[in-house]
């Protein structure tokens, strides 16, 4: 089995860590996990499986990792980027527009199906497929469950306010996906045809930015506002 890898570079002190694709030419990863072998980070075990490379370097999954540290993972088209807080302010400082570590988890899990969302509503959209069974509902209630979670851990008035454009978000979404699957349920079938589809969503590019950007500010630690989510 060929197991493609990412090499991390990390430095504790970044907010942001970019992740340059591998494997080198001629590596390979056929050797299995040894046993019992586990990845330990900040005295917190991280369920992700370690693979190890023919040279003897070890890979892991780094959404595993990113979701172990409260970070988040960017694709792009050349590269993927992984995002880590920024270390928390000192003891007695008090901010405001601060994000609390529990609520940076529970937004960032909720972010994390959000794209797994517009994944398969996307999906339906090239590919002309039938909307058969009840994914979309319960994509719905995926999200709806890790936002209600990310509300019970909000503490600062940053949290609170983050959490009012993850809401904004979430209301996007749902309208998007209503409609995309809406247009199937009738077989309309014009943005399957369409090999711009798309490109040239309006509805979804705004989904799109949103979420980038609420996924750069709660990694960052601070809330920040944007008009893409309003």
């Amino acid at each position: 089995m060929q197991f493609v890898g990412w090499v991390i570079s990390v430095t504790a002190t970044l907010a942001a860590v970019s992740l340059v694709q591998g494997p080198k030419p001629g590596q390979n990863f056929t050797q299995a996990p040894k046993p019992g072998q586990s990845l330990i980070v900040n005295g917190k075990t991280v369920p992700a499986r370690i693979i190890q490379s023919s040279d003897g370097r070890f890979y892991v999954d780094i959404d595993a990792l990113a979701h172990a540290i409260g970070g988040s993972v960017a694709v792009q088209s050349n590269q993927i980027q992984m995002s880590v807080p920024q270390q928390q302010a000192k003891a007695g400082q008090v901010d405001a527009e601060a994000l609390s570590r529990d609520f940076q988890r529970a937004s960032i899990t909720a972010l994390g199906d959000m794209r797994q969302w517009v994944g398969a509503v996307s999906e339906v959209i090239t590919t002309g497929v039938p909307v058969a069974g009840q994914w979309p509902r319960e994509y719905r209630e995926r999200v709806d469950y890790g936002l209600t979670q990310a509300t019970v851990t909000a503490s600062t008035n940053g949290d609170r306010e983050t959490g009012q454009l993850l809401q904004m978000l979430y209301t996007k979404l749902g309208q998007w996906s209503d409609t995309v699957v809406a247009e199937r349920n009738n077989l309309n079938g014009t943005r399957a045809l369409d090999p711009n589809a798309l490109q040239n969503d309006r509805a979804l590019a705004a989904i799109k930015t949103c979420g980038q950007f609420l996924g750069s500010m709660i990694v960052s630690g601070k809330f920040a506002d944007d008009a893409s989510c309003h």
